[in-house]
């Protein structure tokens, strides 16, 4: 049987993007999720009675989350935009 090596390589490096989009994917879900929890943190920490010490700091639980979420976003837009370069300049060379 004939294996044509060069689609072979295509092929491989084709799903490798895949998977690295993916991944970069699964990142940006995990800063979103985390971000808010931290939200749901300071939501907590504001209508709970017993957390009454706590009280002052609600406002650090919510900027924490606002930066999980606004720093995946940025981080996904700018791994995307590196990998879709990166793979344009591999297609422009062959």
């Amino acid at each position: 049987m004939f294996v044509d090596n060069s689609n072979k390589e295509k092929i491989t490096d084709w799903l490798a993007l895949e998977r690295t989009k993916m991944a970069n994917q699964r990142t940006l879900l995990a800063m979103i999720r985390t971000g808010f929890y931290f939200l749901v943190m300071g939501l907590t920490v504001v209508t709970v009675d017993e957390l009454g010490g706590l009280r002052q700091y609600y406002w650090l639980f919510f900027v924490a989350g606002a930066l999980f979420v606004i720093i995946g976003v940025i981080h996904y837009f700018y791994n995307l935009n590196k990998l879709n370069k990166k793979y344009e300049s591999s297609l422009s060379n062959e």
